[in-house]
């Protein structure tokens, strides 16, 4: 098993992670903003919804520290890294099939 220094490492070598995330909030707030300057309002579908709340229950996830959890929850941590990155993608994806009209525009 890792340390929880090796851990951390890996980690950070995951940064690519936190910039798809962080992109897909920029790439979806200023689709918004182009929407609502042509008039139209755009509502979160769900996969917008299980996005944010998986990766609320992540974020919980990653900052618990209790030490005689830390393997469990290090593995519990990396799951919920993976599937909010998943949702993350496909809500985004879904956004703007859903919304192609605003890009046309």
């Amino acid at each position: 098993l890792l340390s929880r220094r090796q851990r951390q490492m890996c980690i950070r070598d995951r940064a690519w992670i936190v910039i798809i995330i962080i992109s897909r909030e920029l790439f979806i707030s200023g689709f918004r903003i182009l929407a609502a300057d042509q008039g139209i309002v755009l509502a979160a579908g769900w996969w917008g919804k299980f996005k944010t709340a998986f990766s609320m229950m992540m974020i919980v996830v990653l900052i618990i520290n209790i030490p005689l959890m830390n393997e469990i929850l290090d593995v519990i941590g990396w799951v919920l890294i993976w599937i909010s990155l998943a949702l993350t993608i496909i809500s985004m994806i879904e956004y703007i099939s859903k919304n192609i009209k605003v890009l046309k525009n």
